[in-house]
Formats: structure tokens, sequence, C-alpha cells
């Protein structure tokens, strides 16, 4: 982008803008051919030019339980993704060797459909039905901003 020519006064106390307001605003439009950022905001291409917008927040990871049946009794998926519902360690007893699961109950609590990672090439769809694996859960974003979830597990068939 070629640098814009500074503004110069033509006629004294008739310019709809000043100097000085219509040279800070230059320089702010040359900054923007510099500007980048960081998520959860994001850069966006779209018809009309380049666009900021800001991505829902979320948390970045969590531990999920794998379900056969999501929010409002959604069908089961048949490929490599799977509903995740957000748990939370519920041991109340600080000696307590094993860790005990239950669901998160805030109101903000995830329920989401994340990608096993580790079935994307055969697009299989290979934990069995049981409600009882738990995961850990990693947030991305795309383009548009929408986050897309992910893990990365086999699951453990004990004989």
């Amino acid at each position: 982008m070629p640098p814009i020519k500074p503004f110069k006064r033509k006629r004294a106390k008739i310019d709809p803008l000043f100097a000085d307001e219509w040279n800070r605003i230059a320089k702010l439009v040359q900054g923007l051919s510099n500007f980048s950022v960081a998520p959860p905001l994001r850069m966006l291409k779209t018809p009309q030019g380049t666009m900021l917008a800001i991505a829902p927040a979320a948390k970045d990871w969590f531990i999920g339980r794998i379900l056969n049946v999501g929010p409002a009794a959604a069908p089961n998926y048949t490929d490599q993704r799977y509903w995740i519902k957000e748990q939370k360690i519920t041991n109340t007893d600080a000696a307590a060797n094993d860790i005990a699961w239950g669901d998160e109950t805030r109101d903000d609590a995830l329920w989401v459909t994340a990608t096993n990672l580790a079935e994307v090439i055969s697009q299989s769809h290979d934990f069995p039905d049981n409600d009882n694996y738990r995961v850990m859960v990693y947030r991305s974003w795309d383009q548009t901003p929408i986050a897309r979830y992910v893990f990365t597990s086999l699951p453990i068939v004990i004989d």
C-alpha cells in the first residue's frame, strides 16, 4: 500500500477535518497493513474485505467422557466423531488413590462433538458403546471462526 500523502490545510477554519486528525487517521490505516492478531481474535477474509472477529470463549482443553447419545437425544455418530461431555474430579478424600469422575455441573459445561484424530484416516468409529471412556479434548479454531474439538485415543479392549 503506498503511503498516504499528509493532509494540508487548504482553507482556514472551514476544513471538515483538521490536518492533525487526518494525519493520525492516515497513520492508523497504514498501520493496519502490519496488523496481526492472536486467538480468540481472528482476521477473516470475506467478500467485503478483511474482518476482525472475536471467537466465542471456550476452554483450550478439558477431560471429557465419550457418550453414545448427544444433547436432546441426538444419535451417535458412525464416523470418527464422538459426543463428549465435560467431566470433573469428584473426589472428596485427599488420601484417595483413585480418581472419581462425574459430569461437570457448571451452567457453561461443555458438551461438544470431537473428532478422534486416531480414526481420521480409517473414518472409523471404534469405541465400544458403554459411555465410560474419558479422553483429553483440545480446542482449535477454524477460519470461520468456529471452535473445533479433537482428541487422539485408541480404544482399550480387554479380553
